[in-house]
């Protein structure tokens, strides 16, 4: 699956293990349906709260060149890797998804689902 993260969290071909795994919740303020190039087009991007743009900030500068895995609810949605720190409020999500599941996730991320970011391995 073809994953890209816009405002600063870039994908690197290159990574790395952790020692321990570690997950942190991000709270949604808004998921909107977007439009992605790779087919079959869909793509969902999330306004995070200031307080998770901190968080996710200081979770991604640490984790550098490492894997992320990026879940709504428990479901594994993409595994990028770090290239750089997130310094901005959005997250688009990506890659491999339709129209159609792309409207879905958005609902679900306004209303209610838990969206998480790990370095747990995947198993």
């Amino acid at each position: 699956m073809l994953a890209k993260l816009v405002t600063g969290l870039a994908i690197s071909l290159m990574g790395h293990t952790t020692a321990s795994a570690e997950m942190l919740e991000l709270k949604v303020a808004r998921a909107e349906v977007s439009r992605d190039d790779v087919p079959p087009g869909g793509a969902v991007d999330v306004l995070l709260t200031d307080e998770s743009v901190e968080a996710a900030a200081a979770f991604t500068e640490s984790r550098v060149g490492r894997q992320i895995h990026i879940r709504a609810d428990g479901t594994l949605l993409m595994s990028p890797f770090i290239g750089g720190p997130m310094n901005g409020p959005a997250i688009r999500l990506s890659g491999g998804m339709t129209p159609e599941a792309a409207k879905n996730l958005a609902f679900l991320l306004n209303h209610s689902a838990r969206l998480t970011i790990d370095d747990e391995p995947v198993k």
